[in-house]
């Protein structure tokens, strides 16, 4: 008997399944409309999303041809918006079959809130799926009923049929021969070596370069927790790292939870110049110290350094602001400050151990997708405070019992997991305890986990006002600077 082609039949129409059964396919309209709106509304939202959709995803047909004209603009580096969008539908020869201009300004009055844009792209996708399945069950059924198809043709088709569905949606797969892996490796080893012999770190600098010489900088795609109690100045050294990699050329973001951007200006301003914090602040600046601030404004809006100050806001939108200022040329290092700030969306019923280790994990994803450093602040909890006071004839080896340790981690252990190095902040003249030599404004960075490399620490010194730092040398001058 003659065995039918089944395995060349065209599958049922993605967009008409369901209506046999008197069911409206899979859809989400509005969503649709609201994400179209939202990637003509905000400039660079696409890259939000480019990876997630596919113009096939989207129910409407008039809402595809409309993506596909989007994408086409993305591809050129073109602005996208209404009018844009529209003359390239009209390129297209399509304007007229979507509605016309008069729809395309209609669909900017639907966008909802940008920051849910990737929630709502991932519900096109869903419902595409849905109705993708749906079309593979039915073809299936089909061939089931059919009397000239063997089973084992019924379950190839099927199997083919889902293969086309899982490699259509989720076709983002990383795996590849360790040929070309092993090669990759081989030439950044040749490009460390070059830079060694040229003086530079591997990585990006630190600042310090007794910590450089432990971490060999920070590398791309790791997640760097800066740990401390309250009042270590965390947030400075923060700063320093900051201003080291733009001193290098290096494009530093910083996502400041807590304080002001101006505040943080004031900050790098002071670090560029011996000029009294105290005397800044209070507004007693004698005209030597204007100028002086007027040489250090030269100085440091120069340097590629960008802040984003807006409290409450979650990984997420850090994520997508880093990922949009990354594809202008203007990311090479994310600083957070500080994790227990960032909001956790859509977690309801989880506490807050729970809520820390989902932050930190997106913080570690984030890290990986765009291959640079991410130096994530975190607070510790209240055990260093705890522990007991020591007395006065204590020996420097003694004063480490206030040190912190990994336990310390605040809410959660899944950070210390996550993370690729901790560092801890630690000064022990917070704590009133002498060290060797009674040196003041000493501190120490301890790395206490490096998933690369050695763990240890380092000391610096700071002046008063913690705006400058450098390697611990036994440098009198630079304490006595002010």
């Amino acid at each position: 008997m003659k065995k039918q082609e089944t395995n060349k039949k065209q599958d049922t129409n993605i967009h008409l399944v369901g209506l046999d059964l008197g069911k409206k396919p899979p859809q989400a309209i509005d969503i649709e409309r609201a994400v179209l709106g939202a990637l003509m509304m905000e400039q660079d939202a696409i890259i939000c999303v480019q990876n997630i959709l596919k113009s096939e995803y989207f129910y409407k047909d008039a809402h595809q041809k409309i993506y596909s004209a989007i994408l086409s603009l993305s591809e050129r580096n073109n602005p996208i918006d209404i009018l844009t969008v529209s003359d390239e539908l009209e390129k297209m020869g399509v304007l007229d079959e979507i509605g016309g201009r008069a729809y395309i300004g209609e669909l900017s009055g639907v966008v909802g809130s940008s920051a849910h844009l990737e929630f709502h792209a991932k519900v096109v996708v869903e419902k595409y799926i849905k109705r993708a399945l749906i079309a593979m069950s039915n073809e299936t059924i089909k061939e089931c009923f059919d009397d000239y198809v063997t089973t084992d043709d019924a379950l190839s088709s099927a199997d083919t049929r889902m293969r086309n569905i899982f490699e259509n949606t989720f076709n983002h797969s990383n795996l590849r021969h360790i040929s070309v892996i092993a090669g990759e490796a081989v030439n950044a080893m040749y490009k460390r070596v070059e830079d060694r012999n040229k003086g530079k770190a591997p990585g990006i600098t630190t600042g310090f370069i007794e910590l450089d010489n432990l971490t060999f900088g920070w590398k791309h795609g790791e997640l760097i927790i800066l740990a401390a109690r309250p009042a270590m100045g965390k947030s400075a050294i923060m700063l320093h790292f900051a201003k080291s990699a733009a001193d290098i050329g290096k494009a530093a973001l910083i996502f400041s939870l807590e304080m002001q951007d101006t505040q943080l200006a004031d900050r790098l301003l002071l670090s560029e110049e011996n000029i009294s914090p105290e005397r800044y602040k209070s507004g007693y600046m004698l005209d030597s110290e204007m100028k002086m601030i007027e040489v250090s404004l030269g100085k440091i809006e120069k340097k590629n350094i960008y802040i984003d100050h807006t409290g409450g806001i979650n990984m997420r939108h850090i994520h997508n602001c880093a990922k949009i200022m990354q594809k202008r040329g203007k990311c090479d290092i994310v600083f957070i400050d500080y994790l227990q700030l960032c909001r956790c969306e859509n977690r309801y019923g989880y506490n807050r151990n729970d809520e820390v280790s989902e932050l930190s994990r997106q913080a570690k994803t984030m890290a990986k997708d765009l291959n640079v450093p991410v130096i994530l602040l975190s607070q510790l909890n209240r055990e260093a405070d705890k522990r007991p006071k020591q007395q006065q004839s204590q020996t420097p080896e003694e004063t480490q019992s206030y040190a912190p340790k990994l336990s310390d981690l605040r809410d959660s252990g899944a950070i210390e997991q996550d993370a690729d190095l901790v560092i801890f902040v630690y000064r022990p003249d917070y704590y009133k305890t002498p060290v060797a030599g009674e040196v003041q404004n000493y501190g120490e960075l301890i790395v206490a986990k490096n998933r690369n490399g050695k763990c240890g620490k380092i000391s610096f010194i700071h002046e008063n006002g913690m705006t400058k730092f450098k390697d611990y040398l036994d440098d009198t001058d630079f304490l006595n600077q002010r």
